[in-house]
């Protein structure tokens, strides 16, 4: 069975527009093990797995926001998603009368997660979701293509055999099919969407900007930059990292490589969090020490930084990103956010962890840090977590003692915030899950 799977039974029903009236059907909707569509009908006092809607809007919304889809993330845990955000990823938006499963949709670049809740048994309608996730569930991004191909392709067909052709939904999946079909084309669309906007909602010349940066950055780092420096940035579109290229930062070579430091390539089907903790383990054994705290002066030293020049380090006002960018000389000028000291360790050990993510044959060796929620930010977060405060070494330090106290002392003792300290422990089962910013993102992203 496959992770995801949209289903419809066609019944030819209601007075409405053609293609509304003749795509007319049950759904059902799954994902994981879990029928999102599995309702009560208030009026009928029955409970179904399945819900009588028309395919002809779902569709149209997937078409319509085909790109966002693909390559829009989640916003910063610290900002609230905007309605336009809301509307591109959010299922309901597909609305035309019907009510829809709460379902959210984002890619975290490699996957795409989907997050639902049951509908709120306050509200007065009168078909009520059952059925939601505890976990998102996640579909490699090529399947999840397909299966939304699919589906807009069954829903063509099906106009097409009863006589409704040359729709609205029609000519927008065909351009958006020449689109996807065009290198250049594809790269444009790929760009807006990464900064938030809609298909030619971007003004050209920031799409050209954009691209240029991407060739002296690296397309995957700016794509890692490009959601928080696009639409919403308070500086304008890509103007942050501009300014920062603009500057002269922390001067510093890696140089764990040159010392025999090696990283086997990790399985695909493991989760970011997993291979990070293996190459923080990896790190740790190479340092000759597994259990315990590592001084700020041996972090630098692995990135090849003066300890001097990151506390003399003053960053941006109101940065937002964290990057290091190669020069001619072989050097990376690293660029900080964080100004506390605790922080700014969880900071540079997530520059040590992308630098390990990083093609080495490249000849311009990028790193760019986030507050985003995408894969590669989050073998970041989970492997400075396991570098600065090891599973094994912080269980040891607790001897079974779970307190607030306790837990505090060992956060002083690793130099690691309360949350780093917290979220490990509940990931890993030791004290049950809490509002913290865990690192497996086991809750609904807002």
């Amino acid at each position: 069975m496959p992770k995801l799977d949209f289903t419809f039974d066609w019944e030819g029903a209601g007075k409405d527009s053609p293609e509304i009236e003749l795509s007319m059907g049950m759904f059902q909707l799954t994902a994981g093990d879990a029928c999102l569509t599995r309702n009560v009908d208030l009026w009928a006092k029955t409970v179904k797995e399945k819900v009588l809607v028309s395919a002809y809007p779902l569709a149209t919304w997937l078409a319509g926001n085909w790109w966002r889809l693909m390559h829009e993330p989640l916003p910063p845990q610290s900002l609230k998603p905007t309605a336009n955000w809301r509307m591109a990823h959010e299922m309901a938006a597909a609305d035309h009368g019907f009510l829809w499963p709460n379902v959210i949709m984002a890619t975290d670049s490699e996957k795409m997660q989907i997050w639902a809740k049951p509908s709120n048994p306050d509200t007065g309608q009168a078909i009520k979701y059952l059925n939601g996730l505890t976990v998102p569930v996640s579909i490699d991004m090529k399947d999840f293509v397909k299966i939304i191909d699919n589906f807009i392709d069954n829903v063509l067909s099906r106009l097409d055999a009863t006589g409704v052709k040359e729709t609205d939904l029609y000519h927008l999946w065909n351009v958006t099919l020449e689109e996807r079909a065009g290198a250049e084309s594809a790269r444009y669309r790929k760009t807006e969407a990464e900064m938030g906007f809609e298909p030619d909602d971007c003004p050209e010349n920031i799409v050209a900007d954009s691209i240029e940066l991407a060739v002296r950055l690296g397309a995957g780092n700016l794509s890692e930059l490009a959601p928080v420096c696009g639409k919403l940035s308070a500086k304008g579109p890509l103007q942050e990292i501009r300014e920062l290229l603009a500057t002269r930062g922390i001067k510093g070579r890696p140089d764990f490589l040159s010392r025999g430091f090696s990283v086997a390539e990790a399985s695909a089907r493991y989760q970011p969090w997993y291979q990070a903790n293996e190459r923080a383990r990896q790190t740790r054994k190479m340092l000759a020490n597994p259990s315990e705290a590592i001084p700020t002066q041996t972090i630098c030293d692995l990135l090849g930084l003066k300890a001097d020049d990151i506390n003399a380090w003053q960053p941006l006002s109101r940065q937002q990103i964290s990057i290091a960018v190669q020069n001619d000389d072989g050097f990376l000028d690293f660029f900080p956010r964080k100004k506390h000291p605790t922080a700014r360790r969880f900071e540079l050990a997530r520059f040590i962890g992308d630098y390990l993510l990083s093609d080495q044959n490249e000849c311009a060796i990028s790193i760019a840090c986030t507050d985003l929620r995408t894969c590669r930010q989050k073998f970041q977060r989970a492997y400075a977590a396991e570098l600065l405060c090891p599973l094994n070494g912080l269980i040891e330090f607790l001897d079974n003692d779970f307190s607030e106290s306790a837990i505090e002392d060992a956060a002083n003792h690793y130099e690691v915030s309360l949350t780093t300290v917290t979220s490990i422990l509940a990931n890993n089962g030791f004290i049950p899950r809490t509002e913290v910013n865990d690192l497996t993102e086991g809750s609904l992203p807002y």
